[in-house]
């Protein structure tokens, strides 16, 4: 099953018998973990990618520019207190790039 948001995750592990594989940031709620078990998954996974793209038109807009540097923080806050609450190193955030063609990097 594929979803388009991960906010509809928890009702539909909740009312079913299926199983999800998110982000560990993305579990951060404790709203969305309500009723959930959530466990460590038996593999490695390669890390994934996160990118935010924009048309190049607006690479100079200034409203632009701010939601992407909210987005950027954010992002990394989020990242920041999800690898925090594991006791893990958020050294992978060296990877951010900011405007590299067109797209946040994350």
């Amino acid at each position: 099953m594929t979803v388009n948001h991960f906010s509809a995750v928890p009702n539909l592990l909740r009312k079913s018998d299926l199983v999800a594989t998110i982000p560990e940031v993305v579990t951060g709620d404790c709203e969305f973990c309500s009723g959930i078990t959530i466990t460590n998954l038996p593999i490695d996974l390669e890390p994934t990618s996160l990118y935010l793209a924009w048309h190049t038109r607006h690479d100079r807009d200034p409203g632009i520019i701010w939601i992407r540097s909210v987005i950027e923080r954010v992002s990394k806050e989020c990242w920041a207190r999800a690898m925090a609450a594991r006791g893990r190193d958020c050294g992978s955030l060296a990877g951010i790039e900011s405007g590299a063609n067109n797209r946040l990097s994350i």
